[in-house]
């Protein structure tokens, strides 16, 4: 029994490897998200300026590369035409966070950046001093007071931190329950003991998964990590299942059930929550 539950692993491990991209592009990701106050009721476009010239598929724009179509729009131009009077380099990502005051930088954000903010109706450029991300996640909270000395500072909120972090936690959360549970009652475990059970140790794993994942930031660490820590959440779902679900259960249904519910909450989860 125990032989077929690590060559269930051993598929789901290589199953993630060749679905991989080159850049080993699965699972949770590093992220920068800032907390915009001060500039309610203007519109503004911010991005982040980055120490290197790269960082995953972000580049400097290159005309020749890149083409003369992008350039076209006005506030990318302008983006492109800043010039930094530390030499950072503008990637071709940039939002306008007129009515949301958040910006997220949720793939491949630079690790050493500054914060710039263009406003269109005075032509007006804002920058932040040099910042390293800190965490997997980095929050910070921006408060634009004076605009007339064209500089702002990053504050780390720990409310802020602890706000995002927990908002997300319980998103992803209730989204692997939900899904499991559905898959629950496909394979026929209807009973309500059965199901409390695939709740209780859906929220067990899922806190053991979190924090595994947010104790590394290296990109392609922390996608080993995501296979290795997965792969722990499902051994550690099959051995309580097969215990604690009934002994008149077959242990390959057992086996079926955990490895397809949350191979399809984590195809689930990279598309809604990426």
């Amino acid at each position: 029994m125990k032989k077929r539950l690590w060559i269930c692993l051993l598929m789901f491990s290589m199953l993630f490897v060749f679905l991989s991209p080159v850049y080993a592009d699965m699972g949770p990701k590093p992220s920068i998200n800032l907390d915009i106050a001060g500039l309610e009721g203007q519109k503004y476009y911010v991005t982040l300026l980055s120490k290197e010239e790269s960082t995953g598929p972000y580049s400097v724009y290159n005309e020749t590369i890149d083409g003369e179509s992008k350039i076209k729009d006005n506030i990318f131009k302008k983006f492109v035409e800043y010039q930094d009077t530390d030499h950072y380099y503008f990637l071709q990502y940039f939002e306008e966070c007129t009515q949301t005051s958040r910006f997220s930088w949720n793939y491949f954000p630079p690790k050493v950046f500054k914060v710039l903010i263009y406003l269109p109706e005075t032509d007006k450029f804002i920058v932040s001093d040099i910042y390293e991300k800190e965490g997997f996640d980095s929050y910070y909270h921006i408060d634009v007071k004076e605009l007339t000395e064209g500089n702002i500072t990053l504050d780390i909120s720990n409310d802020i931190i602890k706000t995002y972090q927990i908002e997300s936690l319980l998103i992803r959360m209730a989204l692997t329950v939900v899904i499991e549970v559905i898959i629950a009652l496909c394979y026929h475990f209807s009973k309500k003991r059965q199901l409390l059970l695939i709740l209780g140790v859906n929220i067990l794993t899922q806190l053991i998964l979190n924090i595994g994942l947010f104790t590394i930031d290296s990109l392609v660490i922390s996608s080993i990590n995501f296979i290795f820590m997965e792969s722990i959440v499902i051994y550690m779902e099959c051995k309580l299942y097969a215990k604690f679900l009934g002994d008149d259960i077959l242990k390959n249904r057992i086996y079926g059930y955990t490895i397809f519910a949350n191979m399809l909450s984590i195809v689930i989860g990279l598309l809604f929550l990426k």
